[in-house]
């Protein structure tokens, strides 16, 4: 049997993300920002893939409240009007949106972090 390695050695950074529920106005800072009119695509700080080469699209200290504007995982196919057959048809080489990274400094790799979602709403 293998002994498990100590959790002393993690160290532990809490971060908070909020988010504007029905357009009502918060004290947190929006760190990443979305054009729903705009494609996905024409906006750096959005990607499709997690990899460690995909630079920081913001930076955050702990403890910071903050708010990521996200597009949902179509990047903007699907639409309140849709039916089943337009969900269906959605173009699956264009989707998988993700915004971010966002980096948080003095976080290295391996270090544990604690993050508390206090809010998810839509923009509509």
């Amino acid at each position: 049997m293998v002994a498990a390695a100590p959790i002393t050695d993690i160290e532990t950074h809490r971060i908070t993300l909020a988010r504007k529920p029905g357009g009502t106005q918060t004290m947190a800072e929006t760190i990443i920002k979305i054009d729903l009119d705009t494609s996905p695509y024409d906006n750096d700080m959005v990607h499709n893939r997690w990899h460690p080469d995909i630079p920081m699209a913001a930076m955050v200290k702990p403890g910071d409240d903050f708010i990521v504007e996200c597009h949902d995982w179509t990047g903007g196919q699907i639409h309140n009007n849709d039916n089943a057959e337009d969900v269906r048809d959605v173009d699956l080489t264009q989707v998988h949106f993700l915004s971010g990274p966002v980096g948080v400094e003095g976080a290295e790799p391996g270090d544990l972090l604690v993050v508390d979602i206090l809010d998810i709403g839509t923009f509509e």
